[in-house]
């Protein structure tokens, strides 16, 4: 019965790092997408921070979806 209840609040705990996951992938696409496109930080910043940051972003954003892509993969098989 207890191994039951284990796997239950493993497999509850999988899910919500799955969707935190998500949501900090959408997060940091997001402020690529700002840094890069956006006119909303036009005024405030140079335009090589804004790329360098958007880029930093970006190119994280693309390393999360990997990482969240192998770990969805690992838990598959």
């Amino acid at each position: 019965m207890e191994n039951g209840n284990n796997r239950t609040a493993r497999s509850r705990g999988a899910l919500m790092m799955y969707i935190f996951g998500i949501f900090m992938l959408v997060f940091y696409l997001g402020m690529a997408y700002m840094f890069l496109f956006s006119r909303v930080l036009a005024e405030r910043m140079s335009p090589t921070v804004r790329y360098v940051m958007g880029g930093v972003f970006l190119l994280y954003g693309v390393y999360r979806l990997y990482r969240q892509v192998k770990a969805t993969d690992r838990d598959n098989e």
